[in-house]
Parts: C-alpha cells; structure tokens; sequence
C-alpha cells in the first residue's frame, strides 16, 4: 500500500484525509483477514513487517498487550 506521487495527489487536506481513511480501513482488513497475523498482513498490502508496525501505531491499531 504505497501512496502515490504527490504530483497525482491534490494538495489539500481533504484529499490527505481521504487518503488516510483508505489506508487505514485497508490494514484493518488485512488485520482480519489474517487472523491478526501481522506478517501476511504486510505482504498482503505490499509492506514490510516493520513498515506495518509504523502504520498501526499510528493508526491507534496497535493492541495493547503488543506495545
């Protein structure tokens, strides 16, 4: 899940909100969808393990017996 060049993004707020939203519904299902495993999850969405791990955090994704 890689965001696309900023020339192809409006520059206002509301498109970066959009943005957001999309991502973050995106690892919530990829989070279900593997059963809360975080490693398919990230090669589902293109990511790294560590990249994902950024993501939840700041998301508020992150369960707290995982922090």
């Amino acid at each position: 899940l890689r965001r696309p060049p900023r020339s192809t993004l409006s520059s206002s707020s509301a498109a970066s909100d959009v943005y957001k939203r999309q991502e973050k519904l995106c690892i919530q299902t990829a989070i279900e969808t593997t059963n809360n495993n975080k490693a398919a999850a990230a090669e589902m969405l293109g990511l790294s393990r560590q990249s994902l791990y950024v993501k939840l955090h700041k998301y508020g994704l992150v369960d707290t017996e995982e922090s």
